[in-house]
């Protein structure tokens, strides 16, 4: 069972499970990672860094005003996928914008990487 913590009503939602076509999921689409450079780049942002990953799936990437409102929750949710990504690597997010969850190493990676090779990195 995972546990959720209690997230204010001006933060993004979590996902409450992780979706199927998730960057996240070692059974994902190989190399679909947004605006994204490389795989590398992506882990950069949202494992190394901790930038809170907004769930691709509850996003409307044709508003330009998307990020702002993701990030005080008026769109989107926090992507679950990262955060079992975080559990699975046993990463503590020092922020608190990551939620914290069980693992999950059957359905996804446990480490960079994995991702990065996954998605076509070196």
């Amino acid at each position: 069972m995972s546990r959720l913590k209690i997230v204010p009503r001006d933060t993004p939602r979590p996902c409450k499970k992780l979706c199927a076509s998730c960057p996240f999921r070692k059974d994902s689409l190989k190399g679909m990672l947004g605006e994204y450079a490389s795989p590398g780049e992506f882990i950069d942002m949202h494992y190394r860094s901790e930038v809170v990953n907004p769930c691709h799936e509850t996003i409307n990437y044709d508003d330009p005003e998307w990020r702002g409102k993701f990030s005080v929750g008026k769109m989107g949710r926090k992507c679950r996928g990262q955060a079992v990504f975080f559990a699975n690597s046993l990463k503590l997010p020092r922020g608190g914008g990551v939620l914290v969850v069980e693992k999950d190493r059957e359905a996804v990676f446990s480490w960079p990487h994995e991702f990065i090779k996954h998605h076509g990195g070196e």
